[in-house]
């Protein structure tokens, strides 16, 4: 296991005059970009922007490798959310040296969370989902799963966000409903306020013929970008708008935004 060696020095004086050091460590604040990895028409979608996430992070001014952990896990099961985070967390030293700063899950979704369709068992944690064949499938988690979940957030601004479609869908906000667990309390937790759409943009939704025949994702950023329906050909031609994620802290609704401001540099760590 690595060790966090990143360290401050605190002076303070003695009654008697004398000068004490004390070594202060820092937490390595650690980033888990989780995507879909099943045999599906997106997958390259999600792991794209995974990994366009990771890389805008390492380009900030705040940016420090002895300090952040940045990886993009591909996931097959939702326990794997947990034994995934597990993992990293103990590869860089364990809870008491590490601590979550930041989670995104791209995924298939819903107005009750991201799908996973090859882990479909029925299950008391798990939601019956209908396809648009009328078939149903246990192919996402009700809220008492996703209380079950030790994230290991850090103490200040830690952030969860959900890029699949309607995940903050107004009627019904997985998002929101979320920010309310206790395990997710104080967590800033984000989610798409309509269908979700890949971009060259965090800002509006652009794309190309070949990306949207599955090619051509290695020319440049992908995100995943919420917007209106029937603006495919708009979006192709030319850019189309795109709609504002959702953030909420504790049930309470933050802000809206685009993802523009994910890779500003006052970022609050």
């Amino acid at each position: 296991m690595a060790n966090n060696n990143s360290t401050t020095s605190n002076g303070m004086t003695t009654p008697e005059g004398n000068q004490v050091t004390q070594k202060i460590t820092r937490k390595t604040l650690l980033f888990l970009f989780f995507w879909i990895a099943e045999e599906d028409k997106a997958k390259n979608v999600f792991s794209e922007s995974a990994h366009t996430r990771m890389k805008n992070i390492k380009k900030t001014d705040w940016f420090n490798e002895s300090l952040h952990k940045v990886h993009c896990p591909p996931v097959h099961k939702f326990a794997e959310f947990q034994s995934i985070t597990d993992y990293w967390l103990n590869h860089y030293g364990g809870k008491d040296q590490v601590s979550i700063k930041e989670i995104g899950i791209f995924s298939h979704a819903a107005p009750d969370g991201p799908i996973i369709t090859s882990d479909s068992i029925n299950h008391p944690d798990r939601v019956p989902f209908r396809f648009n064949d009328g078939t149903y499938s246990y192919t996402q988690l009700n809220l008492t799963g996703w209380s079950k979940f030790n994230f290991y957030w850090h103490s200040s601004n830690p952030r969860m966000t959900f890029f699949g479609c309607n995940t903050a869908y107004e009627a019904k906000s997985f998002a929101m409903n979320i920010s309310g667990l206790s395990n997710f309390k104080n967590v800033e937790v984000g989610g798409q306020s309509a269908s979700s759409f890949p971009s060259f943009s965090p800002s509006k939704r652009s794309t190309t013929v070949a990306r949207n025949n599955d090619i051509g994702w290695f020319t440049g950023d992908t995100y995943m970008v919420s917007g209106e329906a029937g603006k495919g050909a708009q979006a192709t031609l030319l850019s189309a708008k795109a709609l504002p994620m959702k953030f909420y802290k504790n049930e309470i609704l933050l802000y809206t935004r685009t993802q523009e401001f994910f890779n500003s540099s006052d970022q609050k760590l």
